[in-house]
């Protein structure tokens, strides 16, 4: 049977509801609590109830992400003349290949990703927004809802990198 201390619990927090919440996505597990000590107690045992159910049936559970060694893999992206352009400028820029510098991206990215709720709630594409201004409805030029004015150009883009490898976090 699989170690249930080998399970990976991600902690986030509902700014709405004023709650955290423990998950474990391997499992399916989810559970919610007033502190972070509070959430975390609560998943565990949800994944003691997942374990001990698992040790009455056939099935099993599944193996934790983390104790299973992922083959190295390559990856093949089509970019864009223009991004292409601005990834080699960028890298050169920095010293370093272009697949190095796909590769810290890629690295960055994914963490960021990894510490994000599943859920997110964004209004509906019909409903205007405000942006950082508090102007209402679309940015000027920008159909990237996602887009951040601080990491606009490559400088900052790149800083914005260096400084989420560190655990920071730039506003």
């Amino acid at each position: 049977m699989t170690d249930d201390r080998a399970y990976r619990i991600l902690i986030t927090f509902d700014a709405e509801a004023e709650r955290f919440e423990g998950r474990v996505p391997e499992l399916e597990v989810s559970a919610k609590g007033d502190t972070r000590a509070q959430a975390i107690e609560n998943v565990e045992s949800e994944i003691e109830a997942k374990v001990a159910a698992a040790a009455g049936s056939e099935e099993g559970l599944p193996p934790p992400a983390d104790t299973a060694e992922p083959e190295p893999g390559e990856v093949t992206v089509k970019l864009a003349g223009p991004l292409m352009k601005d990834l080699v400028y960028a890298a050169n820029r920095n010293g370093m290949s272009v697949d190095e510098l796909a590769t810290q991206l890629l690295f960055a990215a994914v963490g960021r990703l990894s510490t994000e709720p599943e859920r997110r709630s964004r209004p509906k594409k019909s409903e205007p927004r405000d942006d950082d201004r508090g102007n209402r409805g679309r940015r000027r030029g920008r159909n990237n809802e996602n887009f951040r004015g601080d990491i606009d150009d490559q400088a900052n883009f790149l800083a914005y990198v260096r400084d989420m490898e560190k655990g920071g976090r730039r506003r």
